[in-house]
């Protein structure tokens, strides 16, 4: 007893090893708990599934996830009763409606054996392939049917006392959907091309199925083979003898008709031909004949890649279209595109990890042909199908749209539109309207050289939505529109509020004048107004300066008879368009009477001028010692004053404002001015 158990721990452990490679959470079936496979587990039940199709010339198929509850419960139920039904009565063990659903819809298989070791997913395969006893060959039709678009796949596994059971479940009636009208098939047989020789078994049925109608699979049904004959040869033209021929248009496993046979013993890595003469559906009669070779499968086994797209035969196609194929991260692809279905001239080739592959070659008007392989190390599968597809007209370029940007609130309520310079030889077209329908436009400008235009004459409006679009031109000929991009303008700028000078200030004439205001910042500009009054304030004359500075203006001595000027005023402003102005505000000039002297620059000096802290006076000739000086702030006012006693003075000047001040030195009744500036 000591023995046995010792044999059933190793079993145990053995099976948990090889179940963690399969399972995601393994099965509990005395608790009715199903599991659940791995994804990789799935994918790689998926790859055998399209290599044996790819044998057999037939689309691949996906993997369908929303099934994989149905064929897993499906697969419970085989396992907990230890017996296959496609409907499960209500009493069984495990019993659930998904597992009827699951097993009504499926190929199902069960194994049992001694020990621990798990079979391969691909022994189910393999089993319904070759069908042993099952005379429909339900299980390898459905498999082979090229009208299946998706499968699901469960598998449940339970170790009991040393006992392994093992049920598996191939979901798949669900998915009969596949439109096959843009393939090659003709027929569908068994075995066919470089066919894998572990899914033949010697002494068992060889078949072949007619497929007329490519759209409905039900509709395959009214073949007659009653007359049809069957001949093989091995590649010497030695005859194989045929017998136990039989058919059907019963429709198992989605193929709606068969014809079947025995033949003699075959060998591995020869080239059998089979000749299928007088078959007959709708009043005709057609012969077949195709080749098989019972090897390690084309290429490898891998499977070709089902094109996604463009469509077969589709029409005006973009240059940079993108060519896409269903993806398996395992492999790599190769795609090729030629001017010819026999692929003699190549106009591009190239090889991806991607499902994708835009191609940088093609011309405008053209018709062109692509397929796709799948490589994995040196070795290709078949080509995919072949499709066809031809190009649009030549259009210029669509330019990408740089300002304003969709969505974008700009700051000028008249804003520069921005784009990229597609190609010199182009012209662009700008379009602005208050609608996206473009019904209206407020700007339509062709022909423009540059790529930007500037809305500033245009009649836009404060704080409005518009829409834009774009496109370049190339002689008569216009590319096709941008998309559409939304914009909303600037409000209007606002009345500002003066900050200084303050309203009757007095200003130094001698010195820069410093007018701020507060910012606006709706505002792209100011204009500035200085007035002339007479004596009872009427306006007489006015000088007006603009900035684009958000906060001050600065000017010295720019305007022409500056000391008779005494009121101004701001308006900000946007695109041209001018807010309400501001307050008008007073300032009183006042004028230092003196000579700017280049006297007092040579025999002066002044350090350090910008001024900081400290002051330092260097007096290099004679004349200015016991000579009274002033300073003065720019509202005219006297902030310091003294007399030079020394060669070298120095001022504390740490309690003036920064800005600029007059230094002013009298001699001989002459006042002589030098600028300073603090900082």
């Amino acid at each position: 007893m000591k023995y046995v158990f010792t044999v059933v721990l190793v079993f145990a452990s053995l099976f948990i090893m090889e179940a963690q490679s399969i399972y995601e959470t393994n099965p509990e079936v005395n608790n009715c708990k199903e599991g659940s496979l791995t994804q990789d587990e799935k994918l790689r039940v998926l790859d055998l599934v399209n290599r044996i199709r790819l044998s057999h010339n037939i689309p691949p198929v996906t993997y369908d996830f929303d099934g994989d509850k149905f064929a897993q419960k499906g697969a419970l139920v085989t396992v907990a009763n230890r017996a296959l039904s496609h409907q499960p009565p209500s009493n069984w063990s495990c019993f659930s409606q998904d597992a009827y659903y699951g097993n009504e819809k499926s190929n199902l298989f069960i194994s049992s054996g001694s020990g621990g070791s798990l079979p391969d997913s691909e022994y189910g395969l393999i089993n319904w392939m070759i069908d042993i006893n099952v005379e429909t060959l339900g299980h390898r039709r459905a498999i082979m049917n090229p009208f299946v678009d998706k499968i699901s796949f469960g598998r449940v596994d339970q170790l009991e006392q040393g006992l392994r059971i093992t049920g598996m479940n191939l979901k798949y009636l669900d998915n009969l959907n596949a439109n096959i009208t843009n393939s090659n098939i003709e027929y569908v047989a068994y075995p066919q091309g470089d066919f894998n020789k572990n899914y033949f078994q010697n002494g068992w049925y060889l078949s072949f199925h007619v497929v007329k109608d490519k759209v409905n699979w039900w509709k395959n049904n009214n073949i007659d083979y009653s007359a049809a004959t069957i001949l093989m040869k091995d590649s010497k033209g030695t005859n194989i003898g045929v017998n136990s021929i039989g058919s059907d248009n019963e429709g198992w496993g989605g193929l709606s008709n068969m014809i079947k046979w025995k033949c003699g013993n075959l060998i591995n890595n020869e080239e059998y031909t089979v000749e299928i003469k007088g078959v007959k559906f709708d009043g005709k009669t057609k012969d077949y004949t195709y080749t098989f070779t019972l090897g390690n499968g084309p290429s490898g086994n891998i499977a070709k890649p089902k094109l996604i797209k463009p469509d077969n035969n589709a029409k005006d196609l973009a240059l940079n279209t993108k060519f896409e194929w269903e993806f398996n991260n395992e492999f790599s692809y190769n795609i090729q595109i030629s001017d010819g279905n026999e692929f003699k001239s190549i106009i591009d080739e190239s090889t991806v990890s991607a499902n994708s592959f835009v191609s940088t070659k093609l011309e405008n008007e053209k018709t062109y042909f692509w397929r796709v392989r799948t490589k994995k190390d040196d070795n290709f599968s078949d080509w995919s199908e072949l499709r066809t597809f031809t190009t649009e007209a030549y259009s210029p370029a669509i330019p990408e749209m740089i300002f304003p940007t969709d969505q974008a609130n700009t700051k000028r309520i008249k804003p520069i539109f921005k784009w990229e310079k597609v190609d010199n030889n182009l012209n662009y077209n700008i379009q602005v309207a208050d609608r996206e329908t473009f019904s209206f436009k407020l700007i339509d400008e062709d022909n423009l050289i540059e790529n930007e235009y500037d809305a500033i004459d245009k009649n836009l409006k404060p704080n409005t939505t518009y829409f834009w679009r774009l496109r370049s031109k190339d002689g008569s000929q216009y590319g096709k529109w941008s998309e559409i991009f939304e914009f909303t303008t600037s409000p209007l700028p606002s009345k500002v509020t003066l900050i200084s000078p303050i309203d009757n200030q007095t200003i130094n004439t001698n010195l820069d004048w410093e007018f701020k205001w507060e910012e606006d910042v709706n505002a792209t500009d100011y204009e500035v107004k200085f007035y002339i009054v007479d004596a009872i304030s009427n306006e007489l004359k006015d000088s007006v300066v603009n900035t684009t500075n958000d906060t001050f203006l600065e000017i010295y001595k720019d305007v022409e008879n500056r000391d008779e000027y005494s009121k101004w005023k701001v308006s900000s402003m946007n695109s041209g368009i001018k807010a309400e102005s501001s307050d008008t505000w007073a300032f009183l000039p006042q004028d230092i009477q003196g000579i700017e002297s280049k006297l007092i620059q040579n025999e002066l000096t002044f350090y350090p001028n910008p001024m900081k802290e400290i002051v330092s006076i260097e007096i290099n000739d004679p004349i200015f010692l016991n000579q009274n000086y002033k300073i003065y702030n720019i509202a005219g006012e006297i902030v310091f004053e003294g007399k030079f006693l020394n060669t070298n003075e120095s001022i504390d000047i740490s309690t003036f404002v920064n800005g600029t001040y007059l230094f002013v030195i009298n001699i001989e009744n002459n006042n002589y001015i030098l600028k300073l500036i603090k900082e």
